[in-house]
Parts: C-alpha cells; structure tokens; sequence
C-alpha cells in the first residue's frame, strides 16, 4: 500500500488538501494518512478518503475497494481563532457590547471541564 493508493478532497468551509496523502503508516488494518492542508480550517470542512482508482486496493482473496463509499468522510477540527464580529457603544458611553463570531471564554480549561 502507498499514498498514491489513496485520494483525498475537501468540501466546505476554507481550508483545502492535496488530493494525494503526504504519507503513509500501517497498523494491522488501520492506515494512518498525513495531510497537506493549506488554510486554517474552520471545521465547517469534510475530508473524503477514497481509493484513487477501481484497481488501487485489493483484500487478499482479490477483490478490489470501491471508489464509491459511504463512511469515508470526516468533518475538520476549528482551528481558526474566534474574531470579533461587532461592537456596539451604549448611549453614555460607559460601555460596550462586543460580538464574536463564535462562543468564546475566559479560560480555556473551564471550557474543557464545563465550568
């Protein structure tokens, strides 16, 4: 098996990949692909992994991996930094109401442990 076997695409969201992987480990049966990804993803993305071809995989009594699949796909983790969306000035000027483009918090472990 090699990375040639294998092609990768991307719909949605930002970030974008090389159809074929960078590399290739093998466990058993579980093949672990490296991926060229430009932009930073959004998670708004979904990674396909497909044979690259009819004649690329086999099992060992010969049957050849179909291209059309129907568990191949995984959405990319966000990655991208939260950004501010808009400000609002209250009418005396004593405060400011600002909006991010998504949840934010204060400490990143409260998020993790639900605090």
């Amino acid at each position: 098996m090699e990375v040639s076997d294998f092609a990768l695409s991307i719909s949605g969201g930002v970030a974008t990949v090389n159809a074929t992987p960078s590399s290739i480990s093998i466990s058993g049966n579980v093949y672990t692909l490296g991926l060229n990804l430009s932009g930073t993803p959004s998670g708004a993305e979904t990674l396909t992994v497909v044979p690259s071809g009819a004649t690329a995989i086999y099992d060992a009594t010969g049957n050849a991996a179909s291209t059309t699949q129907s568990n191949n796909t995984v959405s990319l983790n966000d990655q991208a930094a939260p950004t501010v969306s808009g400000t609002t000035i209250a009418s005396n000027n004593t405060t400011i109401a600002v909006t991010f483009n998504e949840a934010v918090f204060n400490k990143w472990w409260k998020w993790c442990i639900g605090s």
